[in-house]
C-alpha cells in the first residue's frame, strides 16, 4: 500500500497478557505519562486480542517467514533478555553488504 517491500522474516515476540501487564505495573515514572498504565497497557480485552491475532498472523506464516519467540520458558517464568537474544540471533542471517 506505501511502497514498502514485504518483509523477509518477521520475528514475534509472544508473552502472556498477565506477564506483561505485570511487568508494566513494575515500572517507574515514565516520560509520556503519569498513570502506572497508557490506554493500551489498562484494556486487557484488547491485549489479549491483539496477541490472539498475532499469534494467529505467526501461524498462518501471513505474507513473511515468521518466528514465534516465547519470552517465558517452560516454567512459567520470564526468560532472561540474553536467551531471548541468542534464540533471535538464530533466526536472523547476516550477509555482507
Amino acid at each position: 500500500v506505501y511502497g514498502m517491500p514485504r518483509a523477509d522474516l518477521t520475528l514475534y515476540l509472544d508473552m502472556p497478557v498477565e506477564t506483561s501487564s505485570e511487568l508494566v505495573a513494575g515500572r517507574g515514572v515514565r516520560s509520556y505519562t503519569d498513570l502506572k498504565a497508557d490506554l493500551h497497557e489498562r484494556d486487557v480485552p484488547y491485549l489479549r486480542s491483539c496477541r490472539a491475532v498475532y499469534r494467529d498472523l505467526c501461524a498462518r506464516q501471513y505474507k513473511s517467514q515468521w518466528h514465534m519467540i516465547d519470552c517465558i520458558d517452560a516454567n512459567g517464568l520470564l526468560r532472561s533478555i540474553g536467551s531471548i537474544h541468542e534464540e533471535l540471533l538464530g533466526h536472523v542471517k547476516f550477509t555482507p553488504a
